[in-house]
């Protein structure tokens, strides 16, 4: 359920910091009293280099933008196109009964062609028509033998009708076949060629989510050095997840308070690291849900929403996972968090579930459970 940037609303800028109801972040908030001051030299490299990666996750995120719905275009087209070769199958198929059939009914209407003439030959005591006629006996057996003549006519006459009306639609059929047949031939080098594009544009597209990835790892490294000023830590804050969020921390307690589930280390870590492995900036909507609410809007192509506030967007979160605890495998994540397993476990758990199967080459969450353990502090409190 990633998404990618999307509409931006208009709303006032929110940040909260961290939830009053959590103590377990108290250290979090306040960390930055314990970091010594930088330097003027090393403020202004740390600022040179924030404004770099800025940019950079910036452009990676349109770059990331464009190409999802490039991918997204060309399997709606590979689609559309399997269903027509699915459908010119259905009809070549269908084609070849007909022409199967026609053929048959050629072959035994000639058969019958030739029984017709053969009993005319036969009736006629080998003499011909000429036979058929003069060699009666008498008035009334003339004209029985007449009416005969005059019945095989018409049978033949009927026959050859049927043989050529067989005939066309055996030429018919067989101009079908040739052109379904040419249809099926372009939709599959259609689609062959789309699955070479589709190849190409998703790997372009994890080639950039990998490079969204390292900057905003390097964005958290550069915090974690301790040359930014507070204000500096929030623009990154913002870069994050935008003007209508929680901090990573923040966000992560408020949601354990809301599945019921206790706001342990293990617990914090595991859904730090799923915000971050998600890295969206649609409001009030860290792990990019597409729950409907009312008065949220689209973030993006694929459904992820912008909230209107962090209550509804907590909401939002609560009602995706508890309805979707069955049907989609996010039961064994709350009962995970609920039991504050191991924070690897829970990510395990996450992994496993429909909400974003097979991402990030198959380490969703669990890749970065070591590097948010190894660095807590600092991605908390973004």
């Amino acid at each position: 359920m990633a998404g990618t940037r999307g509409p931006r609303g208009t709303r006032p800028a929110r940040v909260l910091r961290a939830p009053l109801f959590v103590v377990a972040l108290a250290a979090v908030v306040s960390v930055s009293s314990t970091i010594p001051a930088a330097s003027q030299s090393e403020l202004a490299e740390a600022r040179a280099q924030l404004e770099r990666l800025e940019q950079q996750i910036e452009s990676g995120r349109r770059q990331k933008e464009s190409l999802t719905l490039q991918v997204e275009g060309i399997r709606s087209r590979i689609a559309d196109g399997s269903l027509a070769a699915k459908s010119l199958d259905d009809q070549l198929a269908e084609t070849r009964e007909q022409i199967s059939a026609a053929q048959e009914e050629a072959e035994l209407l000639e058969e019958r062609k030739a029984f017709v003439v053969r009993n005319a030959y036969m009736q006629g005591a080998g003499g011909g028509t000429f036979d058929v006629i003069f060699g009666s006996t008498s008035g009334s057996d003339f004209n029985e033998r007449l009416d005969y003549l005059s019945m095989v006519a018409l049978g033949s006459e009927q026959l050859a009708e049927r043989v050529s009306q067989t005939t066309y639609a055996l030429e018919a059929h067989g101009a079908d076949l040739e052109q379904y047949s040419q249809q099926q031939n372009e939709a599959l080098e259609m689609l062959g060629e789309q699955q070479k594009v589709l190849e190409e544009k998703s790997n372009q597209l994890q080639a950039a989510q990998l490079d969204l990835f390292d900057a905003r790892d390097a964005l958290v490294d550069l915090v974690a050095e301790g040359n930014l000023t507070e204000s500096d830590v929030a623009s990154v804050s913002e870069v994050f997840h935008g003007t209508d969020s929680a901090t990573f921390g923040g966000w992560a307690s408020y949601l354990l308070h809301e599945m019921q589930a206790p706001a342990c280390h293990d617990n914090l870590v595991a859904v730090v690291a799923w915000q971050v492995n998600e890295f969206t900036d649609a409001q009030w909507n860290p792990l990019a849900t597409t729950y409907p609410m009312d008065g949220a809007s689209d973030f993006n192509s694929v459904g992820v929403k912008n909230y209107i506030s962090l209550e509804q967007g907590l909401d939002a979160t609560r009602l995706t996972l508890v309805r979707g605890s069955s049907s989609y495998g996010y039961g064994d994540v709350i009962r995970s968090l609920r039991r504050c397993a191991d924070a690897m476990k829970t990510a395990e758990a996450i992994r496993a579930s429909s909400w974003c199967y097979g991402c990030t080459y198959g380490e969703y969450v669990t890749g970065l459970i070591p590097r948010i353990e190894a660095d807590f502090t600092h991605y908390a409190r973004l």
